[in-house]
């Protein structure tokens, strides 16, 4: 029996105010060092990177929640002060030798910047001191975790997946404190659908490829040539705010093949509605995904997510994608990806109504247990530890 739920808007479910549940405020830092330029509210109006984005998330739902919430970060130009009720500071805040003593923060939380942790200590010694890691061991900012003194200033590590909790103890030897919490749907995909009905009007056979190029695009351009489906590639390195210029050739190729549409980047408000149309989230991962937004967002856009078995791409899809081994061979991982796309595209034909209630199931799960409200409940938790 279909279960019977009273949906609402995104923007009405947007960051709810938990202040009556919650009533303990934290006052927070979260201090992210990467070259970025964004504040909380950037992710509502142009691309970001994943990172930051989880950060003005997160931060915006905590400042709803009723606590006292700072950002230092590289701003956009021209911008200062507060929005979305979260104090903003540049990076040259910090060296200020008042602005922690002033400050008082109870938690702060420095986000893929480990070698940070030292400096906080020292600066902010009664505060408890976060890493928010959301990469690799192998990642260059993560080589400090190495460091016996900067592993001794951190009062624990949230990762955002175990498998990327397991991969940074066995690569650098340690059992450090550590907390696994996953990154949360991004707001403007949340409750896109009310029903299987729903989803079947919508759903075209189109593919969709929403990660940055070099995750994967070149098989994926391979593997669908002469397939009888049509391609969204929503790609660029816009979101890192950096240079497209060795990715030219790569979109050139994708915009030679007719069935191929090149869009670039686009904002997430514009991205969730062009993927209601979608039914497949194509993605040849060749990078070790530590979490996956992209198939968080597609699996609530009711997309079948069909990609490969690399990081922790098993835990976040929940069982509900088609994963394969990446191979070294490239002409045979091409070749059999292909052939999963075949067998999706068939299963998309021959049972679309049994196909719209699974994406449906899927939509709700995603939705239920992975929104901010969700994460930003458990990163309370978190905070209320001693």
């Amino acid at each position: 029996m279909e279960e019977k739920r009273n949906f609402v808007t995104p923007e009405s479910l947007r960051f709810t105010d938990y202040r009556k549940v919650n009533p303990q405020t934290v006052k927070i830092l979260f201090l992210n060092m990467s070259a970025l330029k964004f504040s909380a509210a950037t992710p509502d109006y142009e691309p970001l990177g994943g990172s930051e984005s989880c950060v003005a998330y997160l931060a915006q739902q905590l400042a709803t929640n009723g606590h006292d919430v700072t950002l230092v970060a590289r701003l956009p130009d021209g911008f200062s002060g507060e929005t979305l009720g979260i104090k903003h500071h540049p990076h040259s805040a910090i060296k200020n030798p008042g602005f922690f003593a002033a400050e008082k923060f109870d938690v702060i939380v420095t986000c893929n910047a480990p070698i940070a942790a030292p400096f906080l200590r020292e600066a902010s010694p009664s505060s408890r001191i976060f890493l928010w890691d959301h990469v690799t061991p192998e990642q260059p900012s993560m080589r400090e975790l190495g460091n016996a003194e900067i592993l001794n200033a951190l009062d624990g590590i949230i990762y955002v997946s175990e498998w990327q909790k397991q991969q940074t103890e066995k690569h650098f030897g340690f059992s450090k404190t550590g907390f696994v919490i996953g990154n949360g749907l991004t707001p403007t995909f949340e409750n896109l659908f009310s029903s299987p009905q729903e989803i079947l009007k919508a759903k075209q056979l189109r593919a969709a490829y929403t990660t940055t190029p070099f995750r994967g695009l070149a098989i994926l351009l391979e593997a669908v040539k002469g397939l009888d489906i049509e391609l969204d590639v929503f790609s660029s390195m816009r979101v890192y705010q950096m240079d497209d210029a060795e990715y030219q050739p790569l979109y050139a190729a994708a915009k030679s093949n007719p069935r191929v549409h090149y869009h670039g980047s686009v904002t997430q408000k514009e991205l969730a509605q062009k993927l209601k149309s979608a039914s497949l989230l194509t993605y040849p991962s060749i990078f070790e995904e530590t979490f996956c937004i992209s198939a968080l967002e597609a699996m609530a856009c009711g997309m079948k997510v069909i990609a490969t078995d690399t990081g922790a791409l098993k835990t976040t899809t929940m069982g509900y994608a088609d994963l394969m081994p990446m191979e070294k061979n490239l002409v045979s991982f091409t070749a059999n990806y292909r052939t999963l796309i075949e067998q999706n595209i068939a299963a998309f034909r021959a049972s679309p109504e049994a196909w719209a209630a699974r994406m449906y199931e899927q939509s709700i799960a995603v939705n239920r247990s992975c929104n901010w409200r969700v994460r930003a409940q458990e990163w309370e938790k978190l905070f209320a530890q001693r």
